[in-house]
């Protein structure tokens, strides 16, 4: 395991799954309740889907579910200024091999595995 990955264990549940791995929480909220849908959060501003996307979490109707609790999707994505779109689990786990990095295996938003 690299340096920082082990950094990132380290870090309180809060701090893991709101600036690392917060891929990691949605998914395992999707594999428990399948009725839940995966969004990407960021910028639509950007053409590049590294910098475009910002957060992970999980959908149902008009809230917004992650680590930090349920709260409304739309409020979310206004105070960011923030666009969202609905991922696959499939495409989220599945790593690009055109994307080395020091830290291990990424996906094309430069999540590690």
């Amino acid at each position: 395991m690299t340096p920082k990955l082990q950094n990132l264990l380290a870090e309180t549940d809060q701090d893991l799954f709101t600036t690392g791995a917060c891929r990691v929480y949605a998914l395992q909220l999707k594999a428990r309740y399948p009725e839940l849908k995966i969004k990407h959060a960021g910028s639509e501003h950007s053409l590049d889907d590294a910098s475009r996307a910002r957060h992970v979490y999980c959908n149902f109707g008009d809230l917004k579910i992650d680590v930090l609790g349920i709260t409304s999707e739309k409020q979310y994505l206004q105070s960011n200024a923030y666009t969202a779109w609905e991922v696959s689990p499939e495409d989220l786990a599945s790593f690009d091999p055109e994307r080395p990095s020091d830290n291990g295996p990424l996906n094309r938003w430069r999540h590690y595995r």
